[in-house]
């Protein structure tokens, strides 16, 4: 093959890559939103004050009551042209990039390490309900 043929099969193999993450990124994006809810309805049955909302154009989850001190609201959202899922709130956030894994399937990386859904939204709510505690080595990695 000449250097042509590879600069357009690299470009043909980039293309399909990027055709697969796009297909499955908001499917991606939304199962993480559903594991953050769902720990936000479990905190909110021990105490917690959280009150996710979504527009149209916006998901987020308020922690705490609205117009009261300590209160913070952590944004989420999938960003399609890098690809990647980002919570963010005050000065921190937390970005996954979105991948294809070893198997074949997208899915979600921290760090170039693949994290399952349930792992990343474990990660981002403890950062953002409890970040005063210390960083684990895994989510430093």
């Amino acid at each position: 093959m000449s250097w042509l043929d590879d600069q357009i099969e690299e470009k043909r193999n980039f293309d399909e890559r990027r055709a697969k993450i796009d297909a499955d990124a908001v499917t991606l994006s939304d199962d993480l939103w559903v594991a953050l809810c769902k720990i936000a309805a479990e905190a909110g049955q021990k105490g917690f004050t959280l009150n996710p909302n979504v527009t149209e154009t916006k998901r987020s989850i308020g922690f705490g009551a609205v117009n009261m001190l300590g209160h913070r609201r952590m944004d989420f959202a999938l960003t399609r042209d890098k690809p990647n899922v980002t919570a963010s709130w005050g000065g921190d956030s937390i970005r996954f990039e979105i991948d294809i894994c070893n198997d074949g399937t997208v899915c979600l990386n921290w760090k170039g390490v693949p994290v399952s859904i349930d792992r990343a939204a474990h990660q981002i709510m403890r950062s953002f309900l409890f970040p005063e505690l210390p960083k684990r080595a895994s989510d430093s990695t």
